[in-house]
Order: structure tokens, then C-alpha cells, then sequence
């Protein structure tokens, strides 16, 4: 759901054929049902407000070092 001038808007998150998972999107239900009528949405569970749905961590970054030695190897 988002929420418009005051108004939540129910929204759906299609997985694209043949797109990976990551490049899904979210999409105003009533277009979607417009767009592709002969799909079903009403199997679907439907989001409360406050519910999170998070895509899947596929890359997970580590901050370089800091400081004169950055990239060097410090024999001891």
C-alpha cells in the first residue's frame, strides 16, 4: 500500500517473467488488474500497513580501510 493525498492505495509486487527476482516492482493493483485482467489476485494475502516486505540481499558491501596505509601491507 502507499499512500496518495490521504488515500492507501493497494499496490502488488510482480515478479516479471523471465527477469530475475531483483528487478521485480511494485505496481497500483487496480492498474495491474486492468492491464493483465485474466490474472487472479484474489489468492493473494493482502499487506497490512505495517507490514515489511524486503527484497532479497543479494550483494553485501565492506568499507575499506582509512588512513595513509589504505591498500598497503603492514609488515610487523
Amino acid at each position: 500500500m502507499k499512500k496518495i493525498a490521504g488515500m492507501m492505495i493497494p499496490q502488488v509486487l510482480v515478479q516479471w517473467k523471465n527477469k530475475p527476482t531483483e528487478e521485480a516492482t511494485w505496481e497500483d493493483a487496480a492498474d495491474f488488474q486492468a492491464q493483465f485482467p485474466q490474472t487472479s489476485l484474489g489468492d493473494k494475502a493482502e499487506l497490512e500497513e505495517e507490514d515489511i516486505v524486503r527484497p532479497k540481499i543479494t550483494h553485501v558491501y565492506t568499507r575499506r580501510p582509512k588512513g595513509p596505509n589504505r591498500g598497503k601491507s603492514i609488515n610487523t
